[in-house]
């Protein structure tokens, strides 16, 4: 796997640890807002999927748990192995304690290839 893996920091990651991410700090959603990704939205493979919002201080906080158009999440929890590639209009956001993150090196392999040969 550390082959195919984009050469960056944190190119795998689970979702924050769930005391790091509490509903305490879910906000109502508005333009200064950022998007809680929950297996839900692997599940239904889906952005629109969840009503979670984080402050831009919070999401600065949790800036290791970020997303990005084309990375790959994969449901870690409940329904285990459900994955979706992010499309090019994700909403900026953080994945949570259910989530795995990964980011390939398209270089190598392209998401498409990588989720036939995950699954």
């Amino acid at each position: 796997m550390g082959d195919v893996l984009s050469l960056e920091n944190g190119a795998i990651r689970r979702g924050p640890f769930g005391s790091s991410l509490k509903k305490a700090y879910f906000v109502p959603k508005s333009k200064n807002t950022y998007k809680v990704y929950e297996q839900g939205n692997a599940i239904h493979k889906s952005i629109d999927y969840g009503n979670y919002y984080i402050s831009q201080q919070k999401f600065e906080e949790l800036s290791s748990f970020a997303i990005r158009p084309k990375d790959i999440i994969i449901s870690g929890a409940g329904t285990i192995g459900k994955t979706y590639i992010l499309p090019t209009n994700a909403p900026e956001g953080v994945i949570n304690q259910a989530l795995i993150r990964v980011r390939l090196n398209n270089n190598l392999i392209s998401n498409e290839y990588f989720l036939l040969a995950f699954q």
